[in-house]
């Protein structure tokens, strides 16, 4: 590596919480997190990175890592200006940190609470599993009223008769303004047309607005993977077909939930999970596909597409059999941030992150540098205007 590894100093043990020197940053491009866990603590592997791009911000970096084993610390997380919220779907639990590293809440639930979480400024929505007899739903918080909630139940059954409950809250986002959100319930379905999915956009306040269903709805095509929110809403459909293939399609749609676009990848192989990661930069929208096989089994690619014309402009391919590139994306005014969860990293399929610039030209790769195997950096990134928080696979 060109640059000096960076070595994460423990601070606070009881929160489980590292801090890396940032002076090391201005060109580092390999981070060592080996030192901080025992040998014999490879199933502890839980963790969120904060790091700063060091010629544009100056903040303070730090590893959350989860004690637990066993669980999945991280498989939701999103941040807003000023916190961190991570999810904990088989424990049943979420977190709440600041950027200064300080756990600021946590909250405990039913089964599956905290699968999938949103924050705004003012408010955070938790999505929790659906059973035999609930529907799933949200918990909404009123973080400016000392954390207040409501719960929310999902408003639909799978079907009439009750015999399956697919209303489970698959993803959430906020609009930019955080007035509103979008949920997408993946598996919602009923008898006859099952899993065919749907979306629901809400008022901040808990008000139910209006729903998303595709104009043509497929049964088990996954439509409501996930959900991005800019000045459009974009819902993947992870197993669209394009004749004779099952790639993946991109629906976009108006803030109100009209007006439905149909986006295609190019060139794409079957279960590419195209769009399952999507972000958008001024007139671009880019476009994951993850398990892409055209350069080996899920090498993976993104589609760089003309926000105005719904048209594929570039496809971006790396030689990197197995990586999943694609599989997380963010986006600042100077470069695409690209997650490959499941890249070697000298021999270890740690994950790197892609910094590319807007050409598509790859600049550097981050990576850690880890005695474990298998930890999925990069399976998450969050981005705002100072922070960029990357989380690892649980």
């Amino acid at each position: 590596m060109s640059a000096e590894l960076a070595t994460l100093n423990r601070i606070k043990h009881n929160s489980d919480m590292y801090c890396i020197d940032e002076s090391l940053f201005d060109d580092i491009n390999m981070l060592d997190i080996s030192g901080i866990f025992p040998a014999t603590d490879l199933t502890k592997r839980k963790i969120v990175l904060d790091l700063p791009r060091k010629s544009e911000f100056n903040t303070t970096d730090f590893l959350i890592r989860q004690g637990e084993s066993g669980d999945s610390f991280g498989s939701s997380i999103d941040i807003s200006d000023e916190l961190i919220v991570v999810g904990n779907k088989d424990r049943s639990r979420i977190k709440v940190y600041n950027f200064n590293g300080d756990q600021i809440k946590s909250f405990q639930g039913s089964a599956g609470f905290g699968r999938a979480v949103a924050i705004s400024n003012d408010t955070l929505v938790v999505g929790v599993n659906g059973d035999a007899t609930y529907n799933g739903g949200i918990y909404l918080y009123d973080i400016s009223n000392n954390w207040s909630f409501i719960y929310i139940e999902a408003p639909e059954k799978t079907n009439p008769n009750g015999a399956l409950f697919g209303a489970i809250p698959r993803s959430i986002a906020f609009f930019p303004d955080g007035s509103k959100f979008v949920i997408t319930a993946r598996d919602w379905g009923y008898s006859g047309n099952s899993k065919v999915g749907k979306a629901y956009i809400y008022d901040k306040d808990g008000t139910q607005l209006t729903e998303i269903v595709s104009q043509i709805p497929v049964a088990n095509s996954g439509f409501g993977q996930s959900v991005y929110v800019s000045d459009y809403i974009y819902i993947s459909m992870v197993d669209g077909e394009v004749n004779p293939i099952y790639p993946g399609l991109l629906y976009r749609y108006d803030l109100d939930g009209t007006n439905e676009v149909i986006i295609v990848p190019s060139n794409s192989t079957t279960y590419a999970n195209f769009g399952e990661a999507t972000y958008t930069y001024r007139d671009m929208i880019v476009a994951g596909s993850s398990g892409d096989d055209n350069n080996g089994a899920n090498n993976g690619a993104i589609h760089i597409i003309d926000k105005n014309s719904v048209t594929i402009q570039d496809k971006i391919i790396f030689n990197s059999p197995g990586s999943k590139f694609g599989d997380s994306i963010a986006i600042d005014e100077r470069y695409f941030y690209v997650g490959a969860p499941t890249e070697e990293v000298a021999t270890k399929s740690n994950g790197v992150i892609y910094k590319l610039d807007h050409n598509g030209t790859l600049v550097e790769k981050i990576a850690i540098n880890d005695n474990g195997d298998n930890n999925g950096f990069g399976t998450y990134i969050k981005i705002n205007d100072n922070h960029m928080v990357i989380c690892t696979r649980c």
